[in-house]
């Protein structure tokens, strides 16, 4: 999962806290649940994986997409909803795009951003 790549440290946190406005106030309060969550079942920092759909929507070019050839498991079992890569099929015969990498640097630049320019859209 590429969005393991894009996580929440106390640092950029810190970052947040410190921007105007009750957007990141929000997103500060939402995350101190989610850190002590995750944190509580991984030991570990957050993944910011909404906010990875969100980024790519708005700035493709933060993530490297390729094309696949997905299915999903239906039978019960152990793989039931588990997403499985073809690796074998025919490169035209993709139904899904992938990323295999995400350039967390500037997606923490596109977050810290877009917290600006919404306080100063609001004022």
């Amino acid at each position: 999962d590429v969005t393991l790549k894009v996580r929440l440290d106390a640092e950029k946190l810190e970052k947040i806290r410190k921007l105007p406005g009750k957007a990141p106030e929000v997103f500060c309060a939402s995350m101190d649940f989610y850190i002590n969550s995750v944190g509580k079942a991984t030991g570990s920092w957050p993944a910011m994986h909404d906010p990875c759909v969100i980024a790519y929507l708005i700035k493709p070019e933060l993530f490297e997409i390729v094309p696949k050839k997905v299915t999903v498991c239906t039978e019960k079992g152990l793989c039931y909803g588990r997403t499985v890569d073809d690796f074998k099929a025919n490169p035209d015969d993709y139904n899904a795009y992938a990323a295999l990498d995400a350039d967390s640097e500037a997606f923490w630049e596109l977050m810290y951003k877009a917290f600006e320019n919404l306080y100063k859209a609001q004022r």
